[in-house]
């Protein structure tokens, strides 16, 4: 698991990503909400704790996508006039790869 002051440094660097301003703190317990979650993502789907620093760096992003889908999290798309936004409904081709990269791969048993 992640130690608090890497999580405190994730959430500086979530906010900073997402444009809020280091000293505004009302936003802190969503976003730590966001970056825990995506964090247990990535242990389960990896399959180890032994966080590196891509590691971190993938649940940063996992938790801007959860953080930017707020409030949409059924919608496949919305129009407003001319206008038409799309949302993704899971992580990217390249988000797997960047995963699988770090994944621990259980070896199969012979018989």
């Amino acid at each position: 698991m992640l130690e608090e002051n890497q999580i405190e440094q994730s959430v500086k660097n979530l906010k900073l990503i997402l444009g809020i301003k280091i000293d505004d703190t009302s936003k802190d317990d969503l976003i730590k909400l966001y970056f825990s979650r995506a964090s247990n993502f990535v242990i389960r789907y990896c399959g180890h704790e032994n966080f590196n620093q891509d590691m971190i760096e993938i649940a940063e992003d996992i938790a801007i996508i959860f953080y930017r889908n707020k409030g949409v999290e059924n919608i496949e798309s919305e129009s407003k006039g001319r206008i038409v936004d799309t949302f993704r409904k899971s992580l990217s081709p390249e988000m797997y790869k960047r995963l699988n990269s770090n994944r621990r791969y259980r070896g199969v048993k012979q018989r």
